[in-house]
């Protein structure tokens, strides 16, 4: 049971996570503006000069753009802190000619148009790129599906794995009380009544997995908010949680439906089996 609940929060996560990066991705665009070399010291009051021209002129452009709810300048620290992971964090960094980020989120994609100020900015200069993350989207969002499938396949096969345990006991629990099954049918007991008997076992044993495997998926979440960071993962769940609203049913729902399914399965097995064995 708790496989099956760990798995469905995971599922729930997954969720949340895609949810979230959608909604930023599907909305945001990159202007990537390319870093000017500089040949000597000389050139650099220059090339500082043209730079603050370009951007003012673009920030222009930006604000008679249409759809465009927000602008961001990406300050050249932040670049660098992306750059860090994978070149190390060497005094040489500074030297780098890192191009110019500027982020921008619009309101609607049916408002914004994207072809015409991608050849607004190319007039500007020809270097300058407008980038889509839509394209990157949908790859990302190819790969989640298959995890989704992934983990869908998971609770499956944890609810087929519970149900068959169910009835193999049920049914090892007939023949190993084979005795006294038979006196009870002697005095009266119908099989309905021994079926029931069964199926509230089935029921007890789903309450207390359910309650242990609850128990046991809160300690995995703070072990996990431990060992990464305590402040970071609440972050995390608050930024995830409004995407995920009416998925949190689903841990709570899915031990319901398995103990639905397992006293389903004690009751048809005792049903099967006496008429075949008694």
């Amino acid at each position: 049971m708790y496989l099956a609940i760990l798995a469905t929060f995971s599922y729930c996560i997954l969720q949340g996570m895609i949810g979230f990066w959608a909604l930023g991705s599907t909305q945001s665009y990159t202007i990537e503006i390319p870093a000017q070399i500089k040949v000597d010291a000389s050139d650099s009051l220059e090339m500082e000069r043209r730079e603050s021209h370009e951007m003012e002129y673009i920030a222009a452009v930006l604000a008679k753009t249409p759809g465009i709810k927000s602008v961001e300048v990406l300050p050249r620290e932040e670049s660098l802190a992306l750059l860090e992971p994978w070149l190390g964090s060497g005094t040489f960094l500074k030297d780098l000619p890192i191009p110019k980020l500027i982020d921008i989120k619009v309101v609607s994609n049916l408002k914004f148009n994207m072809a015409q100020l991608s050849a607004t900015l190319e007039r500007i200069n020809p270097h300058i790129r407008l980038i889509d993350h839509r394209a990157w989207h949908q790859s990302v969002a190819s790969s989640s599906t298959i995890l989704e499938t992934t983990l869908l396949f998971i609770i499956g096969f944890i609810v087929i794995s519970i149900l068959g345990t169910i009835a193999f006991t049920t049914q090892t629990s007939l023949l190993m009380h084979r005795s006294i099954i038979e006196i009870l049918s002697l005095i009266g007991a119908s099989d309905n009544y021994i079926a029931q008997q069964f199926q509230r076992y089935a029921l007890s044993m789903g309450i207390r997995g359910s309650i242990i495997g609850f128990i046991l998926l809160v300690l995995t979440v703070i072990s996990w908010l431990w060992f990464f960071d305590w402040d970071k993962g609440a972050s995390f769940f608050n930024i995830i949680s409004p995407q995920i609203s009416w998925l949190w049913l689903l841990i709570g729902i899915v031990p319901f439906i398995i103990i639905l399914l397992m006293m389903f399965s004690a009751h048809k097995t005792t049903k099967s089996t006496l008429e075949k064995a008694f």
